[in-house]
């Protein structure tokens, strides 16, 4: 095998490992979202966001797409939560948000982690990560930390 052929096997084995992983990721999420739905008793709704539920006037207006939609009635309001791409091409970003419709105050959800925001978009309240805190590269918030957020949430609402 000559360079020119081993360079070839190289870039073709870089390649063939990076959309394995990419494949990994895509095939994780779904799973490990399902499973965090059955834990946190919440109902697993693919892409579906309640029709209630508009970003209209708020940080997260631009969503182009939308997926991994938890939804449920607890303690008397409604928590949805869900991963979405804002913007498009290059300077999109993912993020993944909790939404509560309720008439109680969440605000104090944020002491559980004071580096995110509350926004509203009508009778929602908006609980993410705003793009200019984020310390690296927007991501998805990890399920190890997706659920105490979930938990810290129900709790706000139960007092």
């Amino acid at each position: 095998m000559d360079g020119q052929d081993a360079w070839g096997v190289f870039v073709l084995l870089v390649v063939s490992g990076f959309l394995g992983w990419q494949g990994y990721r895509a095939w994780k999420r779904p799973r490990e979202m399902r499973a965090l739905a059955n834990r946190v008793g919440m109902d697993y709704l693919d892409d579906d966001l309640p029709n209630s539920l508009t970003l209209d006037r708020t940080s997260l207006a631009n969503v182009s797409a939308v997926w991994h939609v938890l939804n449920a009635l607890k303690n008397g309001a409604r928590i949805v939560v869900f991963d979405c791409r804002i913007g498009t091409g290059k300077g999109s970003w993912r993020q993944t948000v909790i939404a509560v419709e309720s008439d109680k105050e969440i605000q104090q959800a944020l002491a559980f982690n004071p580096g995110f925001t509350v926004e509203r978009s009508g009778s929602w309240q908006l609980i993410f990560e705003p793009r200019e805190s984020l310390t690296g590269p927007p991501s998805l918030i990890p399920i190890e930390e997706l659920e105490p957020h979930i938990e810290n949430v129900e709790s706000v609402l139960k007092n």
